[in-house]
């Protein structure tokens, strides 16, 4: 089946919670016999139905997650979104420094018989503007880098199942 990387991005969550409740299903691991014949305890799955369905559950996650890498390396994504993960750091640094303007107060010290005026100052590295005109540069990439992701997200890519595959785990 021809799906979209984004779409092949959802159904890998997909699968991964399918693998997650597959492999916590409550499961019968033998067969319970009283006086020779079988009795039914309960409607679970057996462990080798288990078994069967983590087997063919597994094989989906390991064929979309190898697709998925390969794509990852082959268009350079993976480094797109590094890329945009540090921007963003860089990003929320500057956001957070804005609060700190320049600001000076005057105190008084009492030194030996004499009352003295200390005036303290905050003088920060870079005005409100630069930092506005840095934050604005990083979010002008950010745009960029987004929008080659999602240019690449939205090539196609054959998977080896159909949706109908992913059915039946209860």
């Amino acid at each position: 089946m021809k799906v979209t990387i984004t779409e092949a991005l959802r159904l890998k969550n997909e699968v991964s919670q399918i693998v997650n409740k597959v492999n916590a299903m409550a499961v019968d691991y033998g067969i319970t016999k009283e006086n020779g014949e079988e009795s039914v305890i309960s409607d679970r799955d057996s462990f080798i139905d288990q078994i069967d369905k983590l087997e063919k559950i597994l094989k989906i996650s390991e064929a979309i997650n190898s697709i998925l890498a390969k794509f990852s390396v082959d268009s350079g994504v993976s480094d797109l979104v590094r890329k945009s993960k540090n921007i963003e750091l860089q990003k929320q640094l500057l956001e957070r420094s804005m609060g700190y303007k320049q600001t000076s107060r005057l105190s008084y010290q009492v030194v030996g018989n004499e009352r003295v005026a200390v005036k303290t100052e905050f003088v920060p590295y870079f005005s409100g503007k630069q930092i506005k005109e840095k934050i604005a540069g990083y979010k002008s990439i950010l745009r960029e880098v987004t929008s080659k992701i999602d240019v690449a997200n939205s090539s196609m890519v054959e998977l080896p199942f159909e949706y109908s595959d992913l059915e039946g785990f209860e």
